[in-house]
């Protein structure tokens, strides 16, 4: 039996969030969901409707959801990554930190506990649905990798790894 990973994803309301969200919730993850947004009431609530049996919670802090989680999907533009990345400096040491932007490498510098991993990042939020898609993910850490290509297998694409030192 595989153990449920938690996954909090930070700007779930937004269309890539949401879309991850609802990938996600038909995989074997307890979902986090934070966002300022009050469509994120409605966004969980379709979810639920359309995948029962989904573990879904709606988190009112990201500080709150990053402590909670096993693995953090940054969902948001890539001008707000260092503002949230500042807020959970203390919640997310030893956290896997997933960003779907092409930012340059601050997350890592704001972050320096966790490993930060990339993906998404060269295709544009329109692509999330595309299928049989090969994804990169960026990262250094084979242990990561193998880790975050299911969350890739779950959101519908084909991972390979793409080594960033």
């Amino acid at each position: 039996m595989v153990t449920k990973q938690t996954v909090a994803i930070i700007g779930a309301a937004g269309k890539p969030g949401s879309e991850i969200s609802r990938k996600l919730a038909k995989g074997n993850y307890r979902l986090l969901l934070f966002d300022l947004d009050p469509a994120l009431a409605g966004i969980a609530e379709s979810i639920a409707s359309a995948v029962p049996g989904a573990d879904i919670d709606i988190i009112q802090c990201s500080a709150e959801a990053c402590w909670e989680s096993d693995l953090i999907i940054f969902a948001v533009p890539a001008e707000s990554e260092r503002s949230i990345a500042e807020h959970i400096v203390e919640y997310s040491n030893q956290k896997i930190i997933i960003s779907i932007t092409d930012s340059d490498d601050q997350l890592q510098h704001l972050l320096p506990n966790s490993k930060i991993v990339k993906i998404l990042n060269r295709i544009g939020v329109a692509d999330v649905d595309a299928s049989d898609f090969q994804l990169p993910v960026e990262c250094s850490d084979e242990d990561v990798f193998e880790l975050v290509s299911g969350i890739v297998e779950t959101l519908g694409f084909k991972p390979f790894k793409q080594i960033v030192s």
